[in-house]
């Protein structure tokens, strides 16, 4: 891939359109999108960064979301290392689809998915986030995940609910720790894949050295780049598109005749797609051995069953720079285009206790199957379950059976989440996610459904804990409260446990890590239980090993009658 730069231009930030208008899509031309052409002109020049002006009205936070069918609905799980940019990259997306009227950065604190202040102080994400975002008409719930492996347990329950899981990379450190964690547990899951390569615009970025990487260290996948650079390093300018050929600079909402000397770099990778698509349909496999080309639209359409297919194991690759909003727009495009309906995903389940599967096709009209995924315990606002329907529907003031309890649920406060902004709903359809609210015995892994109670979805293999201290009540009042304050915190986490050790006669909280515990009894303290600490005690114990043989006499006088024994 050629590396020289190009030539910085002048932003021209003009004032603001109240008009909107449609542009040609970077993945589908077929459809085209809106967008804000004085947004577009502001975030499209590589020199321009001003995203802290104020947007036009028609930008700006709904207060509401509107109801969409399952075959608009997209479910995708962003995972990788931590630090890799996951959570930049969801405020870069929310920024150009209008949710927000400015870019959130970690360093200002205020990101819209790490929302919780221990997450703002520790700059790292502790839980999963739920983030939609409205997109030519599709609404693509985001499930932003930690990166921090003492969170395994956030990471495997997202990437169960999704459709599609986001390994995101980061362009100067390559492969690491996390991203080998995320990818085993989507290979575990059979999801497909996709890859974005951040931070592009870091100094030593290098996407060919990462691509390559990926390929060595999972080499029955195929990766075929989509988007790729132009320009490495400082300035990342935009990306290239393999299927149009064409430029895309800044957020990638227009596009352009692309530079020459990338053309060949985009030939090659227009090859790779064009192979990746034959390989997905016999009939453009055929076509393909015949006459050695496809066309556009059968490249279009044959990358995306190639995506979508958890065989064929084929992984779009995107360059991106979150931070500075360069590429969003394309990637945009492609989680419509390259990741699947909820509705078309076999679902492991077990039906009094035996293996079975919901078979794909799923719909409203089916018996109702839904997976809670998270629970969050709010002080004031009481337990919110996150689920996902894998089937039918669920209505606000509806009442769904939980099949581990038998518990006959009320759905008083149905909504969906983004970040920490509450959206009230009345339906939500098959393939969904949504929140409820205040529900009497449901916790993190049951199975909603409507009579059938010995149907559950199948939950993840969870890790065991790895890490232990002995927590004790700070006052008489918090005595009272610790005991199910814990347990309510270890019903939303499964991979967190505690018990009274019985030889020690001490209180034991168990977790993956330091910082794992940390952060539950920071959640302690703000349900109102203050807990102190300190080391677990190790009980010694002493236990036979072998047989021995000893004789003994004892003599004794004393005045009387001695005593004599052998």
């Amino acid at each position: 891939m050629p590396t020289r730069r190009l030539s910085a231009r002048a932003c021209p930030c003009p004032s603001p359109c109240a008009s909107f208008r449609a542009s040609p899509s970077a993945v589908d031309d077929s459809a085209p999108r809106l967008y804000n052409p004085s947004l577009s002109r502001r975030i499209s020049q590589p020199l321009c960064h001003n995203f802290d002006a104020p947007a036009p009205a028609q930008w700006e936070a709904a207060s509401s979301m509107k109801e969409y069918q399952s075959d608009k609905i997209r479910n995708v799980a962003l995972v990788g290392h931590q630090s890799s940019g996951k959570t930049s990259l969801v405020e870069a997306l929310l920024y150009n689809t209008g949710a927000t009227t400015r870019q959130g950065h970690i360093s200002e604190g205020n990101m819209v998915s790490d929302w919780d202040d221990e997450e703002r102080e520790r700059s790292l994400s502790l839980s999963t986030s739920l983030v939609p975002v409205e997109f030519q008409d599709h609404k693509i719930n985001i499930l932003d995940t930690p990166g921090f492996t003492d969170f395994q347990g956030e990471l495997k329950n997202a990437i169960l609910v999704a459709d599609a899981v986001i390994v995101v990379v980061d362009a100067v450190a390559g492969v690491e720790v996390g991203t080998e964690l995320a990818w085993e547990f989507a290979r575990l899951c059979e999801q497909p894949i996709m890859v974005v390569i951040n931070k592009m615009d870091r100094d030593n970025a290098d996407y060919d050295a990462v691509l390559e990487q990926l390929s060595g260290q999972f080499g029955d996948y195929k990766f075929i780049p989509v988007a790729l650079p132009i320009g490495h390093n400082a300035p990342f300018d935009g990306v290239g598109n393999a299927l149009t050929q064409k430029a895309y600079f800044g957020a990638g909402a227009e596009r352009v005749d692309l530079p020459a000397e990338y053309a060949d770099a985009l030939e090659e990778a227009n090859m790779a797609l064009m192979e990746a698509a034959a390989e997905a349909d016999d009939d453009l496999l055929e076509k393909y051995f015949e006459e050695e080309t496809l066309s556009f639209d059968e490249i279009r359409d044959g990358m995306r069953k190639a995506s979508r297919s958890t065989i064929l194991k084929t992984v779009p690759v995107f360059a991106i720079s979150a931070t500075e909003n360069i590429g969003t727009v394309p990637f945009l495009e492609a989680l419509v285009a390259y990741t699947t309906a909820p509705a078309e995903r076999n679902v492991a389940i077990e039906r009094a206790g035996e293996a079975d599967t919901l078979a794909a096709p799923q719909s409203d009209d089916d018996p109702l199957v839904a997976y809670v995924f998270k629970t969050l315990n709010d002080r004031f606002v009481g337990t919110l379950n996150y689920f996902r329907i894998f089937s039918g529907t669920i209505s606000n003031d509806g009442r769904n059976i939980n099949a581990r309890s038998g518990a006959d649920e009320r759905f008083n406060a149905l909504f969906v989440m983004r970040g920490k902004e509450q959206f009230p709903v009345k339906t939500l359809h098959a393939g969904d996610i949504g929140v409820v609210a205040k529900l009497s015995d449901t916790k993190t892994g049951d199975t909603f459904v409507d009579t059938d109670t010995s149907l559950r979805v199948t939950a993840p293999d969870f890790p065991a804990p790895l890490y232990m201290l002995a927590v004790n009540p700070r006052g008489q009042a918090d005595s009272a409260k610790m005991g199910p304050t814990l347990s309510n915190l270890c019903d939303a986490d499964p991979t967190l446990r505690w018990r009274q050790d019985s030889d020690t006669r001490q209180t034991v909280l168990e977790g993956m890590g330091q910082i794992h515990l940390e952060v539950t009894l920071k959640r302690a303290e703000a349900l109102g239980v203050n807990i102190d600490t300190e080391m677990p005690k190790v009980p010694y114990r002493e236990t036979i090993t072998g047989n021995a043989d000893s004789s003994y006499t004892h003599k004794k006088q004393t005045g009387g009658a001695g005593q004599y024994g052998r």
